[in-house]
């Protein structure tokens, strides 16, 4: 059994136009083959469920930099999960549609320390606290996306204006008080010590708890924040991005790198997996 982890933006989405259409004959053979396409994202619920819904996915998801997992209740019956079992063995939360498993602090708790922290202040715009037209322009998404973005449960994403001297000054100061920054595409991340990998990771041993054969995992990411997700996959899909270079990875083998950016390279990265 194979299960695809991806990244969106910048990989499944286009880092400029946030469009998947390149990338959609692969995900129909993914639909034909029965193969789980699951987001491991920074972007929130909200942002997860409406392109979810476009693309017609019922697959468990993972938000935030792996501050939770969401499985759809349905999928988690059709895999053979026992829902109230899950709900006491592996310590997850019950909504009408989810099982969701929680492995951050809350965003309060970041914004809170980032208050606390007056001489930064200048130095970055907090998503949680930007006009919607200043995200708008910051990100190229429209004003109900930037709307969607700046509804988080989590971590809390700075878009950093100072130098990068100053950036590292910063992240090791919050550091001491238990943050653990990630470099996004375009933000930089506050969260705790969750990460793409951690979630992943979990949601993988489940899958395996249920499994009567091998899972394959396959993983494909573009920025810093995608390297525990791209380490923690059986094969890492490196996806090539037109803003920055690939970012370094421990792993030796099972890494391919893309000659295309964007959707277009996560297309013909899984349809050359796929037919092997």
């Amino acid at each position: 059994m194979k299960i695809i982890y991806t990244d969106l933006d910048g990989t499944l989405l286009d880092h400029n136009t946030y469009s998947y259409a390149a990338a959609l004959p692969a995900l129909q053979q993914c639909a034909v083959a029965n193969i789980p396409v699951i987001f491991n994202t920074s972007k929130t619920f909200q942002e997860v469920r409406i392109l979810q819904d476009k693309l017609d996915l019922q697959t468990p998801f993972i938000i935030e930099n792996g501050a939770a997992i969401f499985i759809p209740k349905t999928f988690a019956r059709n895999l053979g999960l026992d829902v109230d079992a899950c709900i006491d063995q592996y310590e997850c939360s019950d909504t009408a549609d989810y099982l969701v498993k929680i492995f951050a602090l809350p965003n309060t708790h970041w914004q809170r320390i980032l208050e606390q922290m007056p001489r930064w202040h200048s130095l970055y715009k907090a998503l949680s606290q930007t006009p919607v037209d200043e995200i708008v322009a910051l990100t190229g998404l429209d004003h109900e996306q930037a709307r969607q973005a700046q509804q988080r449960q989590y971590g809390e994403p700075l878009f950093w204006l100072g130098t990068e001297a100053e950036k590292q000054l910063f992240i090791d100061e919050i550091k001491q008080v238990g943050a653990v920054p990630i470099q996004g595409g375009r933000f930089l991340h506050i969260n705790g010590t969750t990460n793409k990998g951690i979630a992943q990771d979990w949601l993988t041993t489940l899958f395996k708890s249920v499994s009567r054969g091998l899972i394959q995992t396959i993983g494909l990411g573009d920025g810093m924040n995608d390297i525990p997700l791209l380490e923690n996959a059986d094969i890492a899909v490196q996806v090539k991005s037109p803003a920055y270079d690939f970012p370094p990875l421990h792993k030796t083998q099972n890494i391919i790198k893309t000659k295309l950016e964007g959707p277009a390279g996560w297309n013909r990265a899984i349809l050359d997996i796929c037919t092997k």
